[in-house]
């Protein structure tokens, strides 16, 4: 009865694509000027202040670590817990009570493994050296957006853009949009302005405890918000399953396209690296690399299309 027509919603859609566009821009130009400035002023704040210390390393630990609860762990218990709910949803009888809410947990399974491999993939691709491997060889730092010097494995395990901690701070904003069901604006808006602190609370203590840079957790939050947006209404359309005008999955269809979403994307990210190294260091395999990855990504995506319309 209240629903807006779709010209309003094209409407809303592009001012808050434009005004997203113009903080992404904006924020770019400031952050990038003064990025390495931010980040050697956050770690001496830090260094002269316990609770900035103590702030910094409760974002930075996990009780996964060994290292006592954490600001990571709000994300890894609910991934955890949705994972075994989507798979008892499965078990008869045992599971049936979970079938109504098996949507919501694929699609927080779907959407934290998109948001990972984005994330990785960033890493290994612009190969961005942490602000404590430039304090001792400043000729490493680049900014963000340009390709780094960091190795391929240093950049899987230690690349900088973007943000990792970020990233999975960022997945909790998925609960902003599963939300917007309860059709009222206080909850819905609530629940994105709590999760949207907690990104941005992770930013700046990842910033302080000087293993990223401002632009690191900028863009972690700035990329994933529209992925997580892009799953909820478009991959899944899960307001038209709720509505009843879109079918309910019912073969563990958000895991696989989870999971092919991975492959997919890894092979892109493939396939810009070696086109990049086949200019800076050539090898002969990149050559194999490059072809095979581009089959693979659209077979993946192929198979995506099909699984989510058959």
């Amino acid at each position: 009865m209240n629903e807006k027509p779709p010209l309003y919603e094209n409407r809303r859609l592009l001012l808050i694509t434009i005004l997203y566009l113009a903080i992404a821009l904006i924020g770019s130009i400031i952050i990038g000027i003064f990025d390495q400035k931010i980040s050697n002023s956050f770690i001496t704040l830090r260094k002269s202040s316990e609770f900035l210390t103590n702030f910094a390393h409760f974002f930075d630990r996990s009780f996964f670590s060994g290292d006592g609860f954490g600001g990571q762990d709000p994300s890894y218990f609910i991934i955890i817990l949705s994972f075994l709910a989507y798979c008892i949803s499965f078990i008869p009888k045992i599971g049936k009570f979970l079938i109504p809410f098996r949507k919501y947990f694929g699609y927080l399974i779907a959407t934290i493994l998109a948001l990972t491999v984005i994330n990785r993939g960033f890493k290994v691709l612009f190969a961005r050296a942490r602000p404590g491997i430039v304090a001792e060889e400043q000729s490493l730092y680049s900014t963000m957006w340009t390709f780094g010097k960091l190795s391929f494995i240093e950049a899987l395990k230690k690349g900088s853009f973007t943000s990792g901690h970020t990233t999975v701070a960022v997945f909790l904003v998925s609960f902003g949009f599963i939300s917007t069901c309860t059709k009222k604006r206080g909850i819905v808006l609530f629940t994105f302005c709590i999760t949207l602190i907690y990104s941005i609370l992770m930013a700046l203590a990842r910033v302080f405890e000087g293993d990223h840079y401002l632009s690191d957790g900028f863009w972690a939050i700035l990329i994933g918000i529209p992925i997580i947006g892009w799953i909820y209404y478009r991959v899944f359309q899960i307001p038209a399953q709720e509505a009843g005008a879109h079918k309910i999955y019912t073969h563990a269809e958000e895991l696989v396209w989870g999971i092919l979403f991975v492959v997919f994307f890894a092979s892109i990210i493939a396939c810009i690296i070696s086109i990049r190294y086949i200019f800076i260091e050539f090898h002969w395999y990149f050559l194999i690399i490059v072809p095979c990855s581009i089959l693979l990504a659209i077979l993946t995506q192929i198979g995506s299309v099909k699984l989510l319309n058959k």
